[in-house]
């Protein structure tokens, strides 16, 4: 059984799904894949979201699955939270970690060339003591995407990306080199969008086992 590490599946959180039958048919494609346990990754930005409101209308949006949605599968409540200069200091910032862990899914900005974003980085694990998980590393500017290995925090990629061939091996390499260690959909609003999944599954046929404890032990609030 799988787990897909981000997903845009609540309704109404986001850009995402927009409703419960567009969730029930993204559940329904996952489930058809053999995922098991989907972790929820609402967009959070901190420059129009607040923390309380935030959770509130995730909660009920969780409630809504729950009363819709036949057997789904295991639902992890997080967020995709958006790094910004001043995120190390928002208040209740550990809410936004995934479930019961202090593991936290950040979104770097894609266009940003300062190094800013390496600080920010830093005081969110030195001072909030969370654990940083970098989302989509295939989104950013070579060098940028580099660095972040570099700085040891789990780091996730999406299906999609390997399905360019002429990029493929390199994100083999950097799996085989455990310099990326979860995988993700990063479904939006289309249930067809699981077809990246499904590909990637074959392609990493060999790797999808450690990408799968890597996982476990991070919803176990475990080090990598």
């Amino acid at each position: 059984m799988y787990t897909d590490f981000h997903a845009h599946i609540l309704p109404g959180m986001d850009h995402g799904s927009t409703s419960t039958e567009t969730t029930r048919n993204q559940l329904s494609a996952a489930k058809e894949l053999g995922i098991s346990t989907i972790v929820a990754t609402s967009h959070f930005y901190p420059d129009i979201h607040r923390v309380g409101r935030y959770l509130e209308k995730r909660e009920l949006s969780l409630k809504r699955l729950q009363d819709s949605v036949e057997d789904p599968p295991h639902i992890i409540p997080g967020a995709e939270v958006t790094l910004t200069y001043e995120l190390p200091s928002l208040p209740d910032l550990e809410k936004l970690c995934i479930s019961d862990t202090d593991y936290i899914l950040i979104e770097v900005p894609e266009y940003t060339q300062t190094k800013w974003i390496f600080d920010a980085l830093y005081k969110i694990s030195s001072v909030r003591k969370l654990r940083p998980v970098i989302a989509h590393i295939d989104r950013y500017e070579e060098s940028i995407a580099e660095e972040l290995m570099d700085m040891g925090y789990a780091v996730q990629i999406n299906a999609e990306a390997l399905m360019s061939i002429r990029n493929r091996n390199k994100w083999i390499r950097k799996i085989v080199q455990k310099r990326i260690d979860l995988l993700g959909s990063d479904v939006h609003s289309d249930a067809k969008e699981y077809k990246y999944f499904s590909r990637s599954l074959k392609i990493l046929k060999d790797h999808i086992p450690t990408l799968m404890q890597n996982a476990d032990r991070i919803l176990q609030n475990r080090p990598l």
